[in-house]
């Protein structure tokens, strides 16, 4: 979850699945030797052409237990900059980014606009961690 003072970076990604546009927090899979901090590092930039001067990991959470034991890992990023990165949008997505308000954010979850489990649960992960 990338943060801008009373701000959050969201994307709008089509799903093929569900056949609709959903929007998520930026991420990815960790590549092998990876920590999710540095992970999290390289997909914001790859993604947005973002960097933030503190990544900190602030929980985790099972992908799909009853098929998986796969983790997905939440990071919070602060201290926003543009990166230098050369941002080649991968041409299998669909993605706009943008920043939303806290309390937009929070509107649309209560309005049944977000509906992405992940981006719910690492939500709730972030309202709840204590941050350094």
């Amino acid at each position: 979850i990338c943060q801008n003072g009373g701000k959050v970076l969201i994307q709008r990604e089509y799903s093929y699945p569900v056949d609709d546009i959903l929007y998520q927090f930026p991420g990815g899979k960790i590549e092998e030797g990876e920590t999710p901090e540095q992970a999290a590092q390289r997909e914001l930039a790859e993604e947005s052409n973002i960097s933030a001067k503190d990544f900190q990991q602030i929980g985790w959470f099972y992908a799909d237990n009853r098929r998986t034991n796969a983790k997905l890992y939440v990071v919070c990023a602060r201290g926003v900059f543009r990166d230098n990165y050369s941002y080649q949008p991968d041409e299998t997505e669909f993605i706009s980014s943008g920043w939303l308000e806290i309390n937009k954010l929070e509107q649309m979850i209560s309005n049944g606009q977000i509906v992405n489990y992940s981006m719910l649960a690492s939500w709730a992960l972030f309202k709840t961690a204590p941050m350094e």
